[in-house]
């Protein structure tokens, strides 16, 4: 079940990498309209016609299914109310013919990991669980692989890294991580994240099965965070590998 921290979500708006900063991190409804692209009015995304930012949807995936040459994604997004549930279509065959639904990556879409679609548009489309063809849902469309990506973590364990990570930056102290430490001093810092620390080495072995995920969230977090999502150029792009490893943007 995604819980989310709305509360953090929409407290501060925060720097435009932040992961509660709305303008940034859109919910399916929140995301720009085709018709945005050729508004001449500031939306805060396009000006005449021209991209003036950064912007992706974040969504914990709950289902997939390849329907009619689409691979499609049942996930949730968090929004006020805690989750805003929309599909995700992704074109299925690339430019170079190869197929997503045939290839190693079909494999990281599994319920509870996230996926990520940079510069979405939403739209409507039926939604398969009702039988009234009248009721839709939201959904946006990837027509370039090179604009989503999967991370084997969940979306909650994200928000709960960005709060870890936000409150160190505010001065905040934390005892060790091993639940039944309450020390404060003579700490260090996991050699991966940077961020986790222990009084022991005894006690970081011992957190290790809880700290796994949590350890994946802060670097993922920390990529965003290098990104300045507040300019408009040039556009991001993901590396097509495991996502589970190493800096998913291309540089």
């Amino acid at each position: 079940m995604v819980r989310y921290d709305t509360e953090f979500r929409h407290s501060r708006p925060g720097p435009a990498s932040h992961l509660n900063n709305s303008m940034t991190y859109r919910t399916f409804h929140g995301c720009p309209s085709q018709s945005n692209i050729s508004s001449v009015e500031d939306d805060g995304y396009f000006i005449d016609g021209n991209p003036v930012r950064h912007w992706c949807l974040m969504a914990e995936i709950a289902q997939v299914k390849v329907v009619n040459g689409e691979v499609v994604v049942l996930a949730v997004a968090a929004n006020d109310e805690g989750g805003e549930r929309g599909f995700i279509t992704i074109t299925d065959k690339a430019k170079d013919g190869s197929k997503l639904s045939e290839s190693k990556r079909i494999t990281e879409f599994k319920e509870g990991h996230t996926i990520v679609v940079l510069y979405p548009f939403h739209g409507r489309m039926h939604d398969p669980a009702y039988e009234d063809p009248d009721k839709t849902v939201w959904k946006v469309h990837v027509k370039k692989h090179k604009y989503f990506t999967i991370f084997p973590v969940s979306l909650d364990s994200l928000y709960e890294a960005q709060a870890r990570i936000s409150g160190r930056a505010r001065g905040q102290s934390f005892p060790c991580n091993e639940p039944s430490c309450s020390k404060y001093t003579n700490l260090q810092a996991c050699s991966a994240c940077h961020t986790i620390q222990y009084c022991s080495k005894e006690h970081q072995v011992a957190d290790w099965p809880k700290h796994k995920e949590q350890c994946k969230s802060i670097q993922i977090v920390g990529w965003f965070h290098k990104k300045n999502w507040a300019k408009s150029s040039p556009p991001f792009e993901f590396v097509q590998v495991s996502s589970g490893v190493g800096n998913p943007f291309r540089s």
